[in-house]
Formats: structure tokens, sequence, C-alpha cells
């Protein structure tokens, strides 16, 4: 009977402590939970009444709003609402400035009343050099009772688990001893099927609690040398995976020096004949426009094989100001006659006013060429792609909790989407569900990095209609 007595006393004190800790984070888990429910009642009504006040103030005179709280204090019975006139020598100029710049300024006070109140001040909207305000009164009784409940409910709680857990110990002790000899006998048969994983739980300090240390101990020795056999076997493939990856990085990149060598030659001299037929005389404008074409997107052929270079090497972007809907226009300008042989529509969305976000023109209109050409190639038939330029709020990960405005660009199309299998892995390099020779698996990675380098994000998902649709949200430095 001692083992069942020290069973139940340790499992009646491991019990209370649990419960006890459980019931601090409960009480102050309500305790926060109805303050920030009685705060936010005092907003709403506070906000309500403010709005009611401006109205009948505007209507028929401060008279008619101080009637209205009268009618208000009526009805509520916990809650005493007031009209306050304040200027800026009424209180200290820190809390009237508050009041002016949010509208709303909340504390909780300690009177001569038992318990704390909660005043609430809201800003009536109106004109007037007099600040007016609605003031809110509410003591925390409510909470003290609340509160002093949940302890006296916990409690009680507490201790009749407690005691039946004693109970259950106490009984379940008469048969400790030959528990625990069933259970070695089940834990040697265990070890030999195989299962290194199982171990016993040592108690007391006796012979049984010798032989149960020194089974768990071979146990564990060769759970250890299971693990290690297997950690070598996959630290073998993952090398063999990363040498076969680097090889194939190796190669790509012997494949694009070379290209930019074989290319860059013929790239200057049709730059440079462009060039030539600019400065020549007398040629039309329709031949002008189309050399300085030629001009730009030449140029824009070399900065795209020097990304190609760079792709596996640290660098930065040259960024500057400028209006993201250019960008975004000109990438749809240039893949029209795509989208026009495929019978795909590219339509547009703008917003009238300009984004002005801080990027490289380039790679932003990189990254946007690469998407709206999956999309076009996505889709079957007769179709359309869409390129929306939105403003939004979207959290910041770096920070949980925050948010920032984004310039948020979504390219959607009418195709068969992405396979949710391998949506997690689009954005990895060399990952390309096209045939041999459509696709080298470089783009939405390429894509991936430009817009992690500008601060941004990229998210891929597959719309409910049919279709995927991708969205870049990079941080918006100003609005006009």
């Amino acid at each position: 009977m001692k083992l069942a007595r020290k069973l139940a006393v340790l499992l009646l004190l491991g019990m209370m402590l649990v419960l006890c800790v459980d019931l601090g984070f409960s009480i102050r888990r309500e305790v926060a939970l109805f303050d920030t429910d009685m705060k936010r009642d005092h907003q709403i009504l506070g906000g309500a009444v403010a709005e009611a006040a401006a109205r009948t103030w505007q209507a028929t005179g401060e008279s008619s709003v101080r009637d209205l709280i009268s009618q208000i204090n009526t009805r509520e019975k916990s809650l005493k609402a007031e009209l306050v006139l304040l200027d800026d020598s009424a209180r200290d100029h820190d809390f009237v400035g508050r009041l002016r710049r949010a509208g709303i300024v909340q504390e909780e006070v300690s009177g001569r009343e038992r318990y704390p109140s909660l005043l609430t001040w809201v800003r009536i909207p109106r004109d007037g050099s007099t600040l007016a305000a609605i003031q809110l009164v509410e003591t925390t009784e409510a909470r003290h009772n609340y509160i002093l409940s949940t302890v006296v409910r916990s409690v009680a709680t507490a201790g009749g688990i407690a005691l039946l857990s004693w109970g259950i110990a106490v009984l379940v002790g008469i048969g400790v001893v030959g528990r625990r000899v069933d259970e070695l006998v089940h834990f040697a048969r265990q070890i030999g099927t195989g299962d290194v994983n199982a171990r016993v739980i040592t108690r007391g300090n006796d012979e049984l609690t010798e032989l149960t240390m020194a089974m768990n101990g071979m146990a564990e020795q060769l759970e250890v040398a299971r693990k290690s056999l297997l950690r070598a076997g996959d630290a073998k493939l993952q090398a063999l995976e990363q040498l076969r990856h680097a090889d194939r990085l190796a190669t790509v990149g012997k494949l694009a020096s070379g290209i930019a060598h074989e290319l860059g030659t013929p790239l200057n001299v049709i730059g440079g004949r462009a060039k030539m037929i600019l400065r020549a005389e007398g040629i039309s404008e329709a031949a002008a426009n189309n050399a300085r074409i030629v001009v730009e997107q030449s140029a824009r052929m070399a900065d795209i094989i020097r990304q190609l270079l760079g792709f596996a090497r640290a660098g930065e972007a040259r960024k500057q100001s400028g209006d993201l809907r250019l960008v975004v226009e000109q990438a749809a300008h240039l893949l029209a006659p795509m989208a026009k042989k495929k019978s795909v529509e590219i339509v547009l969305g703008l917003p009238p006013e300009p984004v002005v976000v801080e990027l490289d023109q380039g790679q932003v209109h990189q990254v946007l060429t690469n998407l709206l050409v999956n999309s076009i190639q996505a889709s079957e038939g007769a179709g359309s792609v869409s390129v929306r330029l939105d403003h939004g709020v979207r959290p910041v990960d770096s920070q949980a909790g925050t948010e920032r405005d984004c310039a948020v660009i979504t390219v959607s199309d009418q195709g068969l989407g992405i396979p949710e299998a391998i949506l997690p892995r689009i954005f990895e390099p060399f990952f390309t569900t096209k045939g041999v020779g459509e696709g080298t698996g470089l783009g939405l990675s390429v894509a991936w990095g430009i817009v992690q380098e500008h601060g941004g994000q990229i998210h891929a998902k597959n719309r409910d209609g049919g279709g995927a649709e991708f969205t870049v949200e990079l941080p918006i430095l100003a609005r006009s």
C-alpha cells in the first residue's frame, strides 16, 4: 500500500499544480476578454451617440443634445453618458490633442467608488472652436463579480477533480506490483519483435525499478543505433541530390554564358543598325517608331540575358520611383500579338490615379511578362487573361499583426488551373509542367526572386470558377 499512497500523493500534487496554473491563465484571459468587450461596447455606443448628437446639434441646438443624453441615461442602468465641452485650456493639452486626432480616448481611473471606472470620450463631429465630446462612465463592478464567480467555480471544480483523482489512485495502487511485472513482460516481447521505441515508466526505488531502467537503456541504445543508420542513409541521399542540383546549375551557367556570348554581338548589331535608322533623315514616323521599338527590345533582351547569368548570385536592383500602371500597360501591349495569335484577349483593369512604387522597371516588367506568358499558354481556345492593378492592405510577414499599403497586381486566366499536388512547388527553380522545349522552369523562380528583392510577395492559387490566379504585392511609397 506504500506505493499506492505515493502514487496518490504525487498525482494529487501534480493535478493541483496543473489546475492552479490553468486557473491563473483562465482568469487573466477572461479579464482581458471582458475588458476588450467593455471597451468595444463603449466605442460602438459612443460613436452612435456622437453621430446622433452631431445631427441633433446642427438641427435644434445644444439643449436638444442634452435632452438626448438624458434619455440615454434613463435607459442605461450601469452606464452614464454626459456632454462635455472642451477647449485647449479645459484639460491638459495632451488629452485634447489625442481626442482631436483620434476622435476617441479611453481611460480606466480609480475614484472614491469601490471599483475603478472606465471613462470613454468620443468627439462629436461638428464645426466650432469649442471641442464637444460624449463622455461615457461605467464601473468595473461587473468585471469584479465575474472574476469572483469564475474563481469560486474553478476552485470547486479543481477540488472535485483532486478528490476523485485521489480515490482512483488509491484503488489502482492495489495492483501496482502485478501490473509492473506485466508491463515488463510486454515490453520484452515488443523489443523481441523489433519495436525499440517502446518504453516502461520507472516508478519507486526497488528491484523492479532497476530492471526497468536497464531494459529502457537497452531499448534506447538500439533506437540510437537505428536512427544513426537512418540519418546516414538520408544524408547520403541528400548529398547526392545536392551534387546533381549543383551539376545542373553549373550546366545552366555554361549554357547561359555561351548564349550571352553568341547573342551579344548580333544584339549590338541590331541595336546599332536601328539607331542608325533613327538618325537617318527623311524616314517616316512609322519607320522611326519601329526602329525605336527594335532598340528598346534589343536592350531588353540583353538585360534578360544578364538577369539569367545573375540568377544564382546576389545583386541589387536599380530601383527608382515610378508609376506601376505604365509597366503593366507596356507588358500587356508587348504580349498582345501573342495573345491574339492564340485567340486570347488581355483585359486590363487599372485605377485612375497613379500607383507609385520604388521599382526596377525592367525587372518588374519581366515578372509581368512571365506571368502573362504562362496565363496565355494555359488558356485553351478563345478566352481572356485578366490583369488588374489595385491598392490593398496586406500583412507584413516579419512583423506579426502589422500591415502596409501595397500595390496588388492580379493575373488570372481561364485555363485548367494548377494541380493542387504541385502548387507548393511552382516557384522552385527548374520545376515546370510544360513539355520539352516549352519551358525551363526558371520563369516563376526568377519572378519570385525579383518580387522578394522589391520587398514584396507573390502568391498563386486556383480560382473557384476555374483557372489559375497569381498575385504580386509591392509596397507603395506614396499615393498621388
